[in-house]
């Protein structure tokens, strides 16, 4: 009698197993979050522009990285691009546009919230408008 309880129970088991082992590889796969500690941080020609005109530091952007608000999230090419929004330790209102591909983030453009400034920073990426 033990060994026949012992190969139901291993049985039993075994069918367990299977079942949890399908329902977890059956679920969607969550969606990336914003990681607030990358391990690789660029900047754009855009964005270093920005940050020289207004008088930002790169801490200042990483502050906004780790702290900041996500607004927005969109997934135009392969890696999402968020907008977060936050404050400085110093008390001033940055708005960054940031590109996140697996640990790596770029900051593409960023400004000051508060100050509106004009700067003659222009985008690499950016296509003339034709009016043909």
């Amino acid at each position: 009698m033990k060994a026949r309880n012992v190969i139901i129970s291993l049985l039993f088991t075994i069918v367990l197993f299977v079942f949890v082992f399908m329902k977890i590889r059956s679920e969607p796969r969550r969606k990336l979050i914003f990681n607030r500690n990358p391990s690789k941080v660029e900047y754009s020609e855009l964005a270093l522009c920005l940050m020289s005109c207004q008088q930002m530091t790169a801490n200042d952007i990483t502050y906004i990285v780790r702290h900041g608000d996500v607004i927005n999230k969109t997934n135009k090419h392969n890696c999402p691009s968020y907008v977060l929004k936050g404050k400085t330790r110093a008390g001033q209102s940055i708005t960054v546009y940031a590109i996140q591909c697996g640990r790596a983030i770029k900051i593409y453009e960023c400004f000051k919230s508060d100050h509106i400034i004009n700067c003659n920073c222009r985008d690499e990426n950016a296509r003339p408008v034709s009016f043909l």
